[in-house]
């Protein structure tokens, strides 16, 4: 087990992974980021339970298939130990039954093993924002991340405008300001202030949450 030091303003993570490389590769990931810090690298599901009572982690970063203990048996540990914890779990595998598993032991999110760095903060920003609510448990083959959210009835469909779910759609579709305001005749400023509005009408504070929110409703369908 390795270990690093964390400056108390940033979010403290530990990584679990029986292979080296791929530790390394999630620690120079993180690296990138200032909100984020390494406090330390596992190989096992043991010495995992030792990092978390020494460092006290706000975040797990886990490989589903870890010696000794698994990933799903270790995040029931875990957030018995401690449920304020987030765990992310990460694999290479497809398997859907594995990633119910891991979502209902508690693992708020499941990733591929090599996510791209936008892929990885996109959703570490999202969860630790806890910034849009769905049905948790849910599992939801539209949603890329396999992440699990908290329960929110308040969302009215009829609260979005056919002008603002157009904008949703085309802003899932990763066009941005200049060319939305392009294809609706309108101007840059214009769609700006409509995103803000959307946000604030459906309880996301950025574009993330404004993706998922529209995956999760049947506002964008991903083919």
């Amino acid at each position: 087990m390795s270990s690093h030091r964390n400056p108390h303003d940033q979010v403290s993570i530990v990584i679990a992974d029986p292979e080296p490389l791929c530790r390394q590769r999630f620690a120079c990931l993180v690296k990138e980021h200032p909100k984020y810090s390494i406090v330390a690298e596992v190989q096992n599901g043991i010495e995992l339970i030792t990092a978390i009572e020494n460092y006290k982690p706000r975040l797990i970063l886990t490989e589903l298939d870890l010696p000794y203990i698994d990933g799903i048996a270790i995040t029931r540990i875990i957030l018995k130990y401690d449920p304020s914890i987030t765990v992310v779990g990460y694999s290479n595998t497809q398997n859907i039954e594995l990633i119910q598993q891991m979502r209902m032991a508690g693992a708020r999110a499941c990733l591929p093993k090599n996510p791209h760095s936008h892929q990885l903060f996109a959703v570490l920003d999202f969860l630790l924002g806890d910034n849009f609510y769905t049905n948790e448990g849910d599992i939801d083959s539209l949603n890329p991340f396999n992440i699990t959210l908290k329960i929110d009835h308040s969302y009215n469909h009829t609260r979005l405008t056919e002008r603002e779910v157009e904008i949703i759609r085309l802003t899932c579709l990763e066009k941005g300001a200049k060319e939305i305001a392009s294809r609706l005749e309108s101007t840059t400023r214009a769609i700006e202030t409509a995103r803000e509005r959307i946000r604030q009408k459906i309880g996301a504070k950025n574009v993330v949450g404004v993706v998922l929110f529209a995956v999760r409703n049947g506002v964008f369908k991903m083919h």
